[in-house]
């Protein structure tokens, strides 16, 4: 747990803040990140020792309180951590973030609650496990009951501004509910800025995706459903801009949440980010092979080939992508440190889940629980108040509620949250779910190769991870085990050989199932319907829309 002035604090898991009985002091159990002396700050003097506790000396009432820090939340949509500068990868993907990153604190092992957008993002505004706020693949809607991010921050008096590039965070799966303005690339307001966007980024001899120029089907970049337009991150900045400048209170603290989808399919990476990454040969060799969303999973099939090179090919597209979206976060920023903004400003910088690029047989996300899908990067920056660290414990996304409260964001804590946390073991895992499967995708797949065996894909998981180790657990009785310290790419299973670990994390396992009652969803609720343009929209990211409303 983090330590905050008592004023801010705001009731966590039982034992994890109590009183000095000699002082009357609050005292924090050993604290999860560093925290400096904030600048004028309640003059508190902080002394963190590792193993310890930090007593912290009342607030005296008659000392006025600090104003709540603002925060923005950024999803780099699809990135996996393994493929960022700041995780240790090779290739420079993040040249202007890294320097950020080493101010703030990052977590090496951030853990993904789910491995694709809705039930990865309803678990970051809920805090909740996916089984216990039931979005998912059957239910692709939040049920109004439960309490966002954003609902409770507006309730304590904040301004809230959400803008994503994906087609799935949207009033009409009620993941915006909380936000008092929500808007897209493709709003009436920024639909010329974001074909704008798009059109500089478009080189003639590329045929690799939808929305290429030598594309054999329908250009949608030109004629195309709206919802091609996701290259965002350069219209999000300006979108902000316009918005803080238009609120009629300035002193009002705010909450932005930003999705930045230009690591999605269909990939569209600018010349310079592709030349940063990849030399001319791959280039010009990944302009020709195709990357759409039937051809990706005609390969897991085994009814498509895509050669060594061409999966290099793939690989260059995706890390130019984040080469792309690591320029534009950082001008982003930087116009809100010209503004002053980040003074009091909690940033934070995550994903909703990664990609598959070969991995494990597979493309895409979704049909596993693999790292290389639920590994993401987790990075929190609180000026003058968190020191730089690197936490190497797994951390699930799905705590950020918590971490943010603790940071002092007067959230509150929603009762499902609170219910979740008093029952979940100290010695529990970090778990990713997939726990629904695309019905869609699949008879999608069966449609283009009539002979493809689709029933591998049939299955659901669970990921585990602790002290190191990964279980993963599949609806068919399968069950296979890693050590990460030797195997971080999960290519050994150690299943059969490590028989007592597989039973302790199996336990671990079913502890966790009791921590929460998985959500039977509320019959009552009539979710609004996914027109056909935006149903059209999915398609071209990659996802097929059959049923978009409750079963």
């Amino acid at each position: 747990m983090t330590v905050k002035p008592e004023s801010l604090l705001t009731p966590g898991p039982p034992g994890s803040v109590g009183r000095d009985s000699s002082t009357g002091n609050l005292c924090f159990e050993s604290a999860s990140v560093a925290l400096r002396p904030r600048k004028n700050d309640l003059c508190l003097a902080l002394s963190i020792f590792l193993g310890g506790c930090v007593c912290v000396p009342p607030v005296e009432d008659s000392i006025e309180q600090p104003t709540p820090p603002n925060l923005v939340l950024i999803v780099w949509d699809t990135v996996r951590a393994d493929r960022l500068g700041f995780y240790g990868y090779e290739k420079p993907t993040t040249d202007h973030m890294n320097q950020w990153a080493e101010g703030a604190v990052v977590y090496e092992n951030a853990v993904s609650p789910a491995v694709w957008t809705l039930p990865a993002h309803g678990s970051i505004f809920t805090g909740l496990p996916v089984s216990a706020h039931g979005v998912n693949a059957d239910h692709k809607w939040l049920d109004k009951r439960f309490t966002t991010l954003a609902e409770a921050l507006s309730a304590a008096g904040y301004d809230t501004y959400g803008f994503s590039a994906n087609p799935y965070m949207q009033r009409k799966t009620n993941l915006a509910q909380g936000f008092d303005v929500f808007e897209h690339p493709w709003s009436p307001r920024w639909e010329a800025e974001a074909r704008k966007s798009l059109q500089q980024k478009l080189i003639a001899e590329d045929a690799s995706s939808s929305v290429s120029p030598g594309w054999p089907g329908l250009n949608k970049a030109e004629k195309g459903t709206k919802y091609s337009l996701k290259e965002g991150a350069p219209v999000a900045r300006l979108a902000v801009a316009e918005w803080l400048d238009s609120r009629p209170d300035k002193s009002r603290p705010y909450f932005i949440f930003l999705n930045y989808m230009e690591t999605h399919l269909p990939r569209v990476p600018s010349m310079n980010a592709r030349q940063k990454v990849a030399d001319k040969e791959v280039i010009e060799h990944s302009f020709q092979v195709v990357q759409s969303s039937p051809r990706l999973h005609g390969w897991m099939v085994g009814l498509e080939d895509y050669s060594d090179r061409d999966i290099e090919a793939i690989s260059a597209v995706y890390d130019a992508c984040i080469v792309d979206i690591d320029l534009e976060t950082s001008r982003l920023i930087s116009d809100l440190k010209g503004r002053n903004e980040l003074d009091n400003t909690i940033t934070v910088l995550t994903s909703d889940h990664g990609e598959n690029l070969g991995d494990h047989g597979l493309m895409l996300h979704k049909y596993g629980v693999h790292r290389s899908l639920s590994r993401v990067p987790l990075v929190v920056s609180y000026p003058g108040v968190l020191a730089p660290a690197r936490k190497p414990e797994a951390t699930s996304t799905g705590e950020l509620f918590s971490i943010l409260v603790d940071l002092g964001l007067p959230a509150g804590t929603p009762k499902e949250l609170t219910e979740h946390n008093k029952k979940k073991p100290s010695f529990s895992g970090v778990y990713t779910e997939f726990v629904a499967i695309s019905d869609g995708s699949l008879e999608k797949t069966v449609e283009d190769y009539p002979q493809a065996n689709v029933s591998p894909f049939y299955r659901t998981f669970w990921g585990v991870e602790l002290n190191g180790w990964k279980l993963h657990v599949g609806s068919d009785g399968s069950e296979q085990l890693f050590d990460l310290a030797i195997d971080p790419g999960e290519t050994n299973s150690l299943a059969s050989k490590e028989a007592e670990k597989l039973v302790s994390m199996k336990a671990d396992h079913r502890a966790w199932l009791t921590t929460f009652d998985a959500y039977d969803v509320d019959e009552t609720e009539t979710p609004e319907v996914l027109d056909a343009e935006t149903r059209a929209g999915l398609e071209a990211l990659g996802y097929v829309e059959e049923e978009v409303t409750k079963p």
